[in-house]
């Protein structure tokens, strides 16, 4: 299960739903991204379902922005280029 942001809202109801019906063995592994550790909606009931459900549940945190290592010259040429997007350097 993949999340970003407040997009875990919607992951937060399904996990209820698998974690919390009697006789649903299903496991499940949760990519959680946000741009800083500040930025974690939910993090101590997921934290706490990582150990209460520790055998079917466990939660992964990729915390940092997609443009956290471009340099700023090469976005700034990018632009001026006129280019419609920007790449990683």
């Amino acid at each position: 299960m993949i999340a970003v942001g407040a997009g875990i809202a919607p992951m937060i109801q399904a996990l209820t739903k698998i974690l919390f019906t009697e006789g649903d063995h299903t496991e499940v592994i949760l990519l959680y991204g946000n741009r800083s550790v500040e930025d974690i909606l939910l993090r101590e009931i997921l934290d706490r379902w990582a150990v209460d459900f520790g055998d079917r549940f466990k939660v992964v945190y990729a915390v940092g922005s997609r443009y956290a290592n471009v340099h700023s010259g090469m976005k700034t040429k990018v632009k001026k280029a006129g280019f419609a997007t920007t790449h990683d350097a």
